[in-house]
């Protein structure tokens, strides 16, 4: 009969620590990656959808496996919906702001200046667009949570009636 190596939690926490970080970086590289593609080379869509395709995916594949195995994926607590709500802000402001250079050096000859209606409409769309849609995602995100929380105690009661 062999002998398994019990592995001490604090390396298993640090090696999870090291894969996430590894996890961060390489996302960050295919975000670069992106902005590169397609602001500096000035490449198609096509050339970098791959890259998108992948950060998508195994974001989607984190927060599915974590609901799953029941962990917390959203704090419910008011500080951090309002962490949430200002997360959402910040990224519209950066999304509205990627975008508002982009347009600018793309069709800034028609534009009468930074302060043409016409831009700061395209902005004021651009803003709220991403706004409403990063919000409907933590929303679903809070839903898929709220449901995996149920299943588990679901689970548990379960569990506990067996006994």
């Amino acid at each position: 009969m062999r002998n398994k190596k019990v592995k001490d939690e604090r390396i298993i926490q640090v090696q999870n620590k090291i894969l996430g970080e590894a996890y961060f970086v390489t996302v960050l590289l295919l975000f670069i990656s992106i902005l590169v593609k397609a602001y500096v080379m000035k490449c198609d869509y096509t050339n970098y959808i791959t890259e998108l395709i992948i950060i998508i995916l195994s974001a989607i594949y984190i927060a599915v496996r974590s609901m799953m195995c029941g962990n917390n994926l959203m704090d419910t607590s008011k500080r951090n919906k309002t962490l949430c709500v200002l997360g959402a802000f910040g990224a519209s402001i950066v999304i509205t702001a990627i975008n508002g250079v982009r347009n600018y050096t793309n069709y800034g000859e028609h534009y009468s200046g930074l302060l043409d209606w016409h831009f700061l409409a395209t902005l004021a769309v651009t803003f709220i667009s991403s706004f409403v849609l990063i919000s409907i995602g933590i929303l679903f995100v809070y839903l898929c949570h709220q449901k995996g929380q149920q299943r588990i105690e679901k689970k548990l009661n379960d569990d506990i009636e067996e006994d």
